[in-house]
């Protein structure tokens, strides 16, 4: 059995939106987190060691960190073929991708809505990224194959945030568009607005 505890408008729905994509059973359980504003604070029905999100429980075993779930639930539905399986030619660009979402991306996006000007080494790092994109759009229609798969959702997900994270090109706009325009997508919403 699979639990999420979801953070309305939070990173929690990421994974919300992966497992409406995944064709997952999931138990939702609504619980705050301490927002940037002060408002709401950690909940003690949070199983997350900071209270934070996101974080899901899995067989009884708690799982934290985008990453590490990303990794676990792409892994746990091979047949929904949102992610190389291991040993797959394309599993480390698969990986290099995530990795590269949450050790760099995140924090441009998060810096970018902050308002906080970027430094040199994150301003590379973006035209690193915007180029990075630029290959991967000019070989298909999504990132890392011809098909949606799991770096798609986490880099679509990121920029539902703050969209001028990358620089725009009629590329990126189509991908993007191709992206939001999910079943799972209204799927994920509606749960994330009832918790």
């Amino acid at each position: 059995m699979l639990t999420v505890y979801n953070a309305t408008m939070s990173r929690s729905t990421r994974v919300l939106w992966l497992l409406e994509e995944l064709g997952a059973e999931y138990k939702l359980v609504p619980i705050t987190i301490a927002r940037p504003d002060g408002s709401d604070g950690p909940d003690p029905k949070n199983p997350h060691p900071l209270k934070q999100v996101p974080c899901i429980e899995h067989d009884g075993e708690v799982i934290v960190e985008s990453l590490a779930i990303w990794l676990h639930l792409a892994d746990l539905y091979p047949q929904a073929g949102l992610a190389p399986p291991p040993g797959h030619p394309k599993r480390a660009e698969y990986m290099g991708w995530l990795g590269l979402s949450t050790a760099v991306f995140e924090q441009i996006v998060v810096a970018a809505m902050n308002g906080t000007p970027l430094t040199e080494r994150q301003q590379a790092a973006r035209a690193q990224i915007d180029a990075r994109f630029a290959v991967a759009l000019a070989r298909g229609p999504y990132l890392l194959w011809d098909k949606f798969s799991a770096v798609d959702l986490v880099y679509a997900s990121l920029l539902r945030f703050y969209p001028a994270a990358l620089t725009a090109t009629p590329e990126i706009t189509a991908w993007q568009a191709r992206c939001v325009d999910r079943p799972a997508i209204a799927r994920f919403r509606a749960k994330d607005a009832g918790g």
